[in-house]
C-alpha cells in the first residue's frame, strides 16, 4: 500500500510540473507592417486590363495607390520587367503623368501625397509587334510594394494596299469596253480584327453579283471576311467594270472598332468605236455598193478598201424583185455569222469588248456570202487583226430601180 502511494505521489509531482510549465507566459512576435495597395480605376477612356493596340498608339490608365502603415515613397513603371525608359525601346518621353512629361522613373511621391494618390498615366505603346507586360509598382518608405499589371499586344498598323503584281490591277487603267479585272489586296490588322471588305465605284456600292473574293462570290457588299483572314490577308478580288467613261473604284476594309481604311484607282472604259446607220447600196445601182469598215464610209463595190460589198441583182428576175439583198466579204476579209448556240446572249448592244467579238467570231459560222439579209441580222468581219461587228438596222427595197440599200450599225474591234 505504501508503495502505491509513493508511485501516485510521483505521478502527481510530474503532472504539477507540466501544468506549471504550460501556464507560463507565451512568447510575443512583432506586428507585420501593412504595405501599400495599388489598383486600376475602371473609367471610360482608360484601360484597366490587357488589350490590343496598333504600334505607337497612346494608351491611358488611371492608377490609385493608398498607404499602409507607412507613407508612400515612389511609383515605378516597368515594361517586361525593365524600368521603362532605362534600357528599353521606350524612352521617358513616351510617358506622361497627369499631363506632364516624365523626367524620372521611379517617380518620387511627396509627403503631401504620402497617404494616397491617384494618377492619370499616358504611355506610348511599343512599336514592335508582339506583347509587353506593363507593371505599375508603388513602394512605401519601408520598401514594401504592391503592383498591378496589364498586357499590351501590338498588331501592325491597320492598312490596306494594292499589290502591284502582274496580272493584277494596282494603278489607273484604261479599258477598251466593259470587262473583268482582278485586284490583289493586302489587308493588315491593327488593334482590332478586320471585319469586312466593301467595293465602291464613285462612292456607290458595286453590285455583289459582279464581285468575287478568292473565287468565292461576295453574296453581299460589304463582304464579311472569313475568320482566317480577319488578322490580315492577301487576297484576289475580281470585279466587272462599268460600261463607259471613268469611275473611281475604292476598296475599303472595316475593323471591329469601326475604323476604315481604303485604297483604289480609276478605270477609264472606252467603248468600242462605232458607226451608226452606215449605208451600203445595191451594187448594180448608181450609188456606192461597197463599205470601208475602217472609215465607216461607202466606197465603190470594187474598191480595195472595201471589206464587204453588196452582191447586186439577179438579171433573171423582174426588176421589182431582182435585188439579191446579200453581202459578201472582199479583199481578204472573212465573213462569219454569230452562232447563237455557241455565243449565248450575244447581241450588238452587249458586245462591249474586242474579246467578246473575237470569241463570237471564233465560234461563228463561216460564209462566202450572206443569206438574204433581214433587219436585226448580225455579221462579224475579220480582216487581218481587226474585227468588225455589223448589225442591219434598216433595209430599203425599191421596185422600179436599183436604188435599194441597207443601213448597218458597225462596231470596230481593232488591234491595239
Amino acid at each position: 500500500m505504501k508503495k502505491f502511494f509513493q508511485q501516485f505521489a510521483g505521478l502527481g509531482l510530474l503532472v504539477a510540473l507540466l501544468i506549471a510549465v504550460g501556464c507560463g507566459e507565451e512568447p510575443t512576435t512583432p506586428d507585420t507592417p501593412l504595405g501599400p495597395e495599388a489598383r486600376f480605376i475602371i473609367e471610360q477612356g482608360y484601360i484597366s486590363s490587357s488589350t490590343t493596340l496598333s504600334p505607337g498608339v497612346v494608351f491611358k490608365v488611371k492608377l490609385s495607390a493608398s498607404a499602409g502603415d507607412n507613407n508612400l515613397k515612389s511609383l515605378t513603371i516597368r515594361s517586361n520587367g525593365s524600368t521603362l525608359g532605362i534600357g528599353t525601346d521606350q524612352p521617358l518621353k513616351s510617358i506622361k503623368v497627369d499631363g506632364n512629361d516624365v523626367t524620372n522613373n521611379p517617380l518620387l511621391i511627396t509627403s503631401a501625397y504620402g497617404s494616397g494618390a491617384t494618377w492619370e498615366i499616358e504611355i506610348e505603346a511599343q512599336k514592335d509587334l508582339g506583347t509587353k507586360s506593363y507593371e505599375f509598382v508603388v513602394a512605401d518608405e519601408k520598401g514594401l510594394t504592391d503592383a498591378v499589371t496589364l498586357d499590351i499586344e501590338v498588331f501592325g498598323t491597320f492598312g490596306l494596299s494594292l499589290v502591284d503584281e502582274n496580272p493584277y490591277v494596282a494603278n489607273d487603267i484604261e479599258l477598251s469596253g466593259q470587262g473583268e479585272i482582278s485586284v490583289k489586296l493586302k489587308g493588315d490588322r491593327g488593334a482590332y480584327a478586320i471585319r469586312s471588305l466593301a467595293v465602291y465605284a464613285d462612292g456607290a456600292a458595286v453590285s455583289a453579283d459582279s464581285l468575287t473574293y478568292n473565287g468565292v462570290a461576295f453574296g453581299a457588299n460589304p463582304y464579311s471576311l472569313p475568320t482566317a483572314d480577319q488578322n490580315g490577308f492577301e487576297s484576289v478580288v475580281t470585279l466587272r467594270t462599268h460600261d463607259d467613261g471613268t469611275k473611281t473604284y475604292t476598296f475599303e476594309i472595316t475593323d471591329d472598332n469601326g475604323a476604315k481604311v481604303s485604297a483604289g484607282f480609276d478605270v477609264n472604259v472606252k467603248n468600242l468605236p462605232q458607226f451608226s446607220a452606215v449605208v451600203v447600196n445595191n451594187a448594180d445601182g448608181p450609188n456606192l455598193g461597197g463599205l470601208d469598215l475602217d472609215t465607216g464610209l461607202a466606197v465603190p463595190f470594187n474598191s480595195t478598201n472595201a471589206e464587204i460589198r453588196d452582191k447586186g441583182i439577179d438579171l433573171a428576175k423582174p426588176v421589182a424583185t431582182n435585188w439579191l439583198q446579200k453581202i459578201e466579204p472582199r479583199n481578204g476579209a472573212v465573213l462569219r455569222i454569230p452562232d447563237s448556240g455557241q455565243s449565248e446572249n450575244f447581241t450588238y448592244a452587249n458586245a462591249k469588248t474586242r474579246a467578246a467579238i473575237i470569241a463570237a467570231f471564233d465560234s461563228g459560222i463561216s460564209k462566202t456570202e450572206s443569206d438574204v439579209i433581214k433587219v436585226g441580222d448580225l455579221f462579224i468581219i475579220q480582216r487581218g487583226d481587226d474585227y468588225f461587228l455589223l448589225e442591219c438596222a434598216d433595209i430599203s427595197v425599191t421596185s422600179g430601180d436599183n436604188l435599194d440599200y441597207y443601213k448597218f450599225n458597225v462596231k470596230q474591234a481593232l488591234k491595239e
